[in-house]
């Protein structure tokens, strides 16, 4: 072999000129009907790598999960507030009625039935508020809670509050020439919008309970809606019929005793479980907010801790 000649297996001579760089990859396009989890603007069209042009949040955070932590902290602490009001609303009314049995059995009278009245009233407009504010909807929901249950809600306690004013301004002015039939239909009417009241909020506490995630939670409160809705409605219905049909002997009032328990019992079961369910709501939506505020890709809202 000649000195000119170089062998097959000879290494290739260095060359100092660097490798071309692969082109880059241009960005992804949002193709889907996505809005932007802080402010709902819809991003459909815009990269993913880029920002909300509404409030400057990375589009890239509007696709990922539609868990509670990816929420609106601002949000998040909105439906807290609402769950520790609805549940001060129970903590109220179950201890007025518990005071107004013991008045009832210790003197055979629960006093004036104004206070009882405004009390119950105080406790259905904490109620009010925390309905209201469970209600408010997020924009960027990616399964939003169906907005006939939102309007339920609203609706049942609005028209659960109104006919307590009614029914305390007749308390305190009995010369009102209104009829026992009037005042019974008053207070049924009540507790039958208290009664969508309470349906439509445990159907809402079951999709915010989905989304933290707790299947099991989720699976509770729906169990609660029905549950509650029968035993509320079975109520309803005997108290209709002792009232407007009346009862014509003993057999027949003591087969409505009957159903009454029948409903009651469970009803005071499945409103203790509800009482625990928003207790442990609370904390988790806590936790979700908290959650929330340590996301590094939302743009800074200013919402402080919870104490």
């Amino acid at each position: 072999m000649s000195e000119s000649e170089t062998p097959a297996d000879a290494p290739e001579p260095f060359d100092p000129t660097p490798a071309p760089s692969p082109a880059p990859i241009p960005p992804a396009t949002i193709e889907a009907e996505v809005s932007c989890r802080h402010c709902g603007y819809l991003l459909r069209g815009l990269a993913d790598t880029g920002n909300c042009p509404e409030c400057g949040t990375p589009v890239a955070h509007s696709t990922v999960s539609d868990e509670l932590r990816f929420a609106d902290p601002a949000w998040l602490r909105l439906v807290h507030l609402a769950v520790r009001l609805i549940f001060w609303q129970m903590v109220i009314n179950v201890a007025a009625t518990i005071a107004y049995l013991l008045a009832l059995s210790a003197w055979g009278s629960a006093g004036n039935p104004v206070l009882v009245l405004l009390i119950g009233l105080a406790a259905q407009s904490v109620g009010l508020i925390g309905t209201w504010l469970l209600c408010v909807p997020n924009p960027a929901d990616q399964h939003p809670v169906a907005p006939v249950t939102r309007i339920l809600a609203r609706t049942g306690v609005s028209i659960s509050v109104g006919l307590s004013v009614v029914n305390l301004f007749v308390q305190a002015y009995w010369t009102l020439n209104i009829s026992r039939e009037a005042l019974l239909g008053i207070n049924l009417l009540a507790s039958a919008a208290q009664l969508v009241t309470t349906v439509s909020q445990l159907l809402i506490i079951a999709t915010l309970a989905r989304r933290i995630p707790d299947a099991a939670m989720g699976r509770r409160a729906s169990f609660l809606s029905r549950a509650l809705g029968i035993c509320y409605s079975g109520l309803l219905a005997s108290a209709l019929v002792t009232s407007f049909v009346g009862v014509s002997s003993s057999t027949t009032m003591l087969a409505m005793g009957c159903v009454n328990i029948l409903f009651v019992l469970p009803a005071i079961i499945f409103v203790i479980m509800n009482f625990f369910l928003l207790i442990r709501l609370s904390k988790a939506l806590k936790k979700q907010y908290q959650l929330a505020l340590q996301e590094p890709h939302l743009p800074t809202s200013g919402e402080p801790p919870f104490a």
